[in-house]
C-alpha cells in the first residue's frame, strides 16, 4: 500500500503501532480522495462520448436521407425529426 500511494522516501518512517495505524489510514483516505474525483471526470467522459457519438450518428443519418431525397419537403421533414431528436441536455456536475 505504501507504494500505491508513494508516502515518503523511507527514511522517516512510523515505529510505533498507533503511528502506523495513523498512516494506514491516512493512506486510505488519500486514495478514496484521489479516486473519487477520477471517477466523476471518467464518467463525465463517457456521458459527452456517447452523447457526441449519438449525434454524430443522426447527422449522419440526416445527411443520408438529404442525399437521397429529391424533394425539398421532404428534406425539411428530415431535418424536423431529427432536429426533435437532438434537443437532449447533459448536466455535468
Amino acid at each position: 500500500m505504501v507504494t500505491m500511494t508513494t508516502v515518503g522516501f523511507g527514511d522517516i518512517y512510523p515505529t510505533t503501532i498507533a503511528s502506523y495505524i495513523v498512516l494506514v489510514v491516512v493512506m486510505v483516505v488519500g486514495l478514496m480522495v484521489t479516486a473519487l474525483p477520477v471517477a466523476i471526470i471518467g464518467g463525465n467522459f463517457t456521458l459527452v462520448y456517447e452523447y457526441n457519438d449519438k449525434r454524430n450518428k443522426r447527422l449522419r443519418a440526416l445527411e443520408d436521407r438529404a442525399d437521397n431525397s429529391s424533394a425539398d419537403n421532404s428534406v425539411s421533414t428530415s431535418l424536423t425529426d431529427v432536429d426533435n431528436d437532438l434537443d437532449e441536455v447533459i448536466v455535468i456536475n
